[in-house]
């Protein structure tokens, strides 16, 4: 997909959704701002992976670009999910990350595609 330059920054920035029908998004509003801790990554090839979240600002100084934060993909038979937040404890106890990583454990147990079914004799 593409590697980490060592560039962290840790700032407020606005995090959107590119991918509204992921699981692991499909819960979140269309933007959100958060302050946390940046990686720009190098050689980012998004057309191997499916987007979920991204910067539309630079974290380093704000310019105009594209930064990706979280994307899937398939691998095999299975599923790759990776998001580059969550480094604040902070972050970890909003509802709004929780919603993003339970969102992400669903799909990649593939609750998205197997409709749920009630315990046989529960209503």
């Amino acid at each position: 997909m593409g590697e980490s330059s060592i560039t962290i920054l840790t700032r407020p920035r606005t995090i959107f959704v590119d991918s509204a029908t992921n699981p692991a998004t499909a819960s979140l509003g269309p933007s959100h701002d958060l302050f946390e801790e940046y990686y720009i990554f190098k050689n980012f090839d998004r057309s191997r992976v499916t987007m979920l979240l991204s910067l539309r600002t630079s974290p380093e100084d704000g310019a105009d670009g594209f930064f990706p934060l979280a994307w899937t993909r398939d691998y095999g038979q299975g599923r790759v999910f990776y998001t580059a937040l969550g480094h604040r404890t902070d972050v970890w106890t909003t509802e709004w990350f929780q919603k993003h990583i339970e969102g992400a454990i669903a799909w990649g147990l593939r609750r998205d595609l197997v409709p749920r079914r009630r315990a046989a004799g529960k209503q």
